[in-house]
């Protein structure tokens, strides 16, 4: 089963895009900060991160930047949602890193279709790591 890990300080947030992952048969962690954020992604490895931009302490966008910087946590896809519309926020948060960047109140079944999709990527990705990985031990 794909975890989802949802980093949101608002608590009505992460309920409703919980309430929508386990729906769709996702297991969904959560966290209320860019650095909890941070330690949990690195903790449990999800398939995707569903990222806040405008939290307490550390932003989304700083958070994002980390995460696509460190080797454990680097090629996890993460969606950066936000309030904001300026489009200099979006170009800031795809340089961040970020896999895709959304508008709230962003629609719930783009939402779901975007992290369909990322987690598709991933177990893709996952999987030629393995190949790769036996084939550099010889088993390949």
């Amino acid at each position: 089963m794909s975890t989802i890990l949802v980093v949101d300080d608002e608590s009505g947030n992460v309920a409703l895009i919980r309430r929508v992952m386990e729906s769709r048969g996702y297991d969904v962690a959560a966290a209320a900060n860019g650095e909890s954020g941070i330690d949990e992604a690195r903790r449990i490895q999800p398939d995707v991160i569903v990222l806040d931009v405008n939290m307490g302490g550390m932003s989304g966008f700083d958070a994002c930047r980390q995460l696509k910087n460190d080797a454990a946590t680097r090629l996890i896809p993460i969606v950066l949602a936000t309030g904001s519309d300026l489009p200099a926020d979006r170009v800031r948060g795809l340089e961040s890193g970020a896999d895709v960047f959304l508008i709230k109140p962003f629609d719930l079944g783009e939402l779901m279709s975007r992290v369909d999709a990322l987690v598709r990527l991933k177990q893709h990705r996952d999987a030629l790591r393995s190949v790769e990985a036996r084939a550099d031990d010889g088993r390949g």
